[in-house]
């Protein structure tokens, strides 16, 4: 039982770190369209 439920804790572990890199990448991407805009803007 005990590795049975360190093996699920393992599996949640590694799904939500999945899910935070997600989210990294898409402030990175976001943020970098945002600045894109914003010396687009400026260019004019």
């Amino acid at each position: 039982m005990k590795d049975d439920l360190h093996s699920e804790f393992e599996r949640m572990i590694a799904q939500i770190d999945k899910k935070f890199l997600n989210m990294k990448i898409w402030f990175l991407v976001t943020g970098a369209g945002v600045a894109l805009a914003v010396v687009n803007l400026y260019k004019m």
